[in-house]
């Protein structure tokens, strides 16, 4: 699922900017785009592969609670689909609290329609991208790039640094982009919106422990790391039964 965002206290049409975001990020005819107008903005979602899965990844309910994940969310402790359900049925710091306890790639959007907050959380690594714009008049934050110009309030001006290091490493340096302006959300961050007072909130709820130099592979418990890839495989497994593991040739495999 591709998924656009707009919040904005002043003039700012958020609706037709997300419109046009989800336009944008739409590949073919046949791809369903959603768009709810909220408090404040509007969230926007474009259905991609979601098929693959026997999980809805895009939830609501009758308070007008909603719920997007994008990516490949799974749940290491319990059932992903009753999790889901439980942070769709409650506030903005439940979500913000129980999304940390996601795996995976994702990015997951939540709105709190009584309190009028969003919540964002991605995954501890940042696997799946979440770039985000952000001036005085309009907040933009969308899992693809080509979704800013087509809001029309971010201007196509090239990041040098940003295209310096995609085009000679392959990848992007820090939280730099392709379009100057728009930048990568850190990993692991926890971000609430506030539509009322404009206010955004940001922690990062886990980093990289330090290096320990010090150990040996005799200190590396080889059958509860063997247990833990066999409990990934199980979640990922809800998605699909029918799916392929692919192991990256490295220690997993």
């Amino acid at each position: 699922m591709k998924i656009a965002v707009c919040f904005s206290n002043s003039a700012v049409d958020c609706r037709a900017a997300v419109d046009n975001m989800t336009s944008s990020m739409s590949l073919t005819s046949d791809q369903r785009a959603e768009v709810a107008v909220v408090s404040g903005g509007a969230i926007g979602f474009v259905t991609g592969t979601e098929g693959f899965s026997a999980i809805p990844l895009q939830r609501k309910n009758e308070k007008g609670n909603i719920l997007l994940l994008s990516g490949v969310p799974i749940y290491l402790h319990g059932s992903l689909d009753t999790k889901l359900d439980e942070v769709l049925s409650g506030d903005y710091s439940h979500a913000a609290r129980e999304l940390q306890s996601l795996d995976g790639a994702f990015v997951a959007f939540f709105w709190d329609a009584e309190n009028n907050k969003l919540v964002i959380v991605n995954d501890c690594l940042g696997i799946q991208p979440l770039n985000i714009f952000s001036d005085n008049d309009v907040v933009l934050l969308a899992t693809e790039l080509k979704a800013f110009p087509a809001s029309g309030y971010v201007d196509v001006e090239l990041d040098t640094v940003g295209w310096g290091a995609f085009v000679s490493l392959g990848f992007n340096i820090g939280d730099h982009t392709q379009l100057a302006g728009v930048r990568l959300v850190d990993a692991a961050t926890v971000m609430v919106i506030d539509a009322k007072t404009g206010s955004i909130d940001v922690n990062q709820y886990w980093s990289l422990p330090k290096p320990r130099p010090e150990m040996t592979l005799e200190d590396v418990d080889i059958p509860e790391m063997l247990r833990i890839l066999q409990r990934e495989i199980e979640c990922y497994a809800e998605h699909s039964r029918q799916g392929t593991v692919l192991l990256s040739g490295g220690f997993d495999s």
